[in-house]
């Protein structure tokens, strides 16, 4: 049992030889809704990070788009957090490999007409120190608005869910009613 529990700590210190800490933040400027100008309080941002480079950053972002847009549940994240009152995101910590790496942040966000979005913003980079104070500054104040068909890598809010048109109520029975109108019209005639 000695023999395991020196084991595990060899292979506990060796882990935590292999791991730096990092902060992730957005900038001052706040993320605001798609194409809007309304702050986006309280939503909830993923960290996607530890890529080799910008390419490997850049084919994660569209696999993630790819899957939104297929109706399954956003995966493959380091973290998450949730956006302030203000829609900006404090130092938030977190552990990671050492070295360089490729990150870029998503947030996800509906309208009231039941259409969904993912902001993705640009990749960031640095190289993480033995002690943390390595940082990802993300900027998520775009407002540019990509539609259902827009595809990439560029920083950005994309549509991953147009609403279905619902017919109204009134107007169904309305057509009833008119439908009903002619089949009796016609009866008479």
């Amino acid at each position: 049992m000695k023999k395991l529990m020196i084991a595990l700590a060899t292979v506990a210190m060796a882990a935590g030889v292999h791991a730096a800490a990092w902060n992730w933040s957005s900038s001052s400027n706040p993320a605001v809704t798609p194409g809007g100008s309304d702050p986006l309080s309280g939503a909830n941002i993923y960290l996607f990070f530890g890529y080799a480079n910008s390419t490997a950053a850049n084919t994660a972002k569209a696999g993630v788009l790819a899957d939104l847009r297929d109706g399954k549940a956003i995966s493959g994240y380091t973290q998450s957090a949730t956006l302030g009152a203000d829609g900006t995101l404090a130092v938030t910590e977190f552990t990671g490999p050492e070295g360089k790496q490729y990150a870029f942040a998503v947030i996800l966000a509906d309208d009231a007409a039941g259409n969904s979005y993912m902001l993705q913003t640009a990749n960031k980079n640095a190289t993480a120190m033995d002690v943390g104070t390595a940082g990802l500054q993300f900027d998520i104040s775009s407002t540019t608005l990509k539609g259902i068909d827009a595809t990439g890598s560029s920083a950005g809010w994309y549509m991953t869910k147009a609403a279905s048109p619902v017919p109204e109520p009134t107007s169904g029975l309305l057509m009833l009613l008119g439908v009903a109108g002619l089949a009796l019209r016609r009866k008479r005639a």
